[in-house]
């Protein structure tokens, strides 16, 4: 919304779709649309329901015995979540570090496709301006677990057996446990049709779709949260404390930019100059 807050909201058009599209690294608030599925499956409307995995067990433990037989659910491997307080208080000290107002950031996106690679970036003044290394703390901390809820270190379906019809994720390390013939720069996903109901919508959709079936140990070895749950960081706390009260700059210092990251750095150059890395 215009406050930066995440939250889940129905679709019934394309274009009320579109706002719904790419990845959002935060807690979405549900409000009420459990309310608005209960209300829809009543009245004999095909209902999508897509979030987290404990949204779709919060969803499904909300319907009961209401009938279910027109609703899909579609969970995600979900690395885990930071709170929205998270991501609102990052945006206010990246419009600080840029000398903005807060209210100037517009449009912030987590992964934006860059022919390099993917890197976040927000909009200002009509243009999407890239972070700075410095600036992308937000990220490098939750893809190191800092970030998340702490109920998320304690999460029961990070685990093969989903409780959605289908989940989705990316197929991280696709091609290196057997080949893959195919450019994944744009990046490749991984569908688990986990019910019948799953099942029987992948198989009336696969003749829009280019697929391959792969074997089930290669999506496992590098999606850890389909096996176990994230492990809690020592520095959790510290990290999250260094989010809420200090500059981007600072936090970037702390855990980011020590000695022995910097030598690792200039290591990894030289290996990449070298052509042995």
């Amino acid at each position: 919304d215009k406050e930066n807050k995440i939250y889940h909201t129905a679709a019934r058009n394309w274009e009320e779709l579109s706002p719904t599209r790419s990845s959002k690294y935060a807690q979405s608030d549900v409000g009420g649309t459990y309310r608005e599925v209960k209300r829809d499956l009543k009245a004999g409307k095909q209902v999508l329901y897509s979030g987290t995995p404990c949204q779709i067990a919060g969803l499904l433990n909300y319907l009961g015995k209401t009938d279910q037989s027109k609703l899909v659910t579609v969970d995600l491997v979900c690395h885990g979540t930071p709170s929205n307080k998270m991501l609102i208080t990052y945006l206010h000290r990246l419009a600080e570090a840029r000398g903005i107002k807060y209210k100037e950031i517009k449009g912030f996106d987590f992964r934006q496709r860059e022919s390099w690679g993917i890197t976040p970036s927000f909009e200002y003044e009509g243009k999407r301006i890239l972070l700075r290394p410095e600036e992308n703390v937000y990220m490098r901390l939750f893809l190191s677990s800092r970030l998340h809820r702490p109920c998320c270190y304690q999460c029961p379906y990070a685990m093969p057996e989903r409780i959605s019809d289908i989940t989705l994720a990316d197929f991280w390390g696709i091609g290196k446990k057997k080949a893959f013939l195919y450019d994944t720069k744009a990046g490749c996903s991984l569908v688990l049709p986990n019910s019948d109901k799953g099942k029987q919508i992948f198989k009336e959709i696969s003749g829009n779709l280019f697929f391959e079936r792969r074997d089930w140990d290669e999506a496992l070895r590098y999606n850890h949260q389909l096996r176990q749950k994230s492990d809690l960081p020592k520095d959790r706390d510290r990290a999250a404390r260094s989010l809420l009260n200090d500059s981007l700059d600072k936090t970037y210092q702390i855990f980011f930019n020590t000695p022995t990251k910097r030598l690792r750095r200039l290591a990894g150059k030289i290996l990449k100059t070298l052509h042995l890395r």
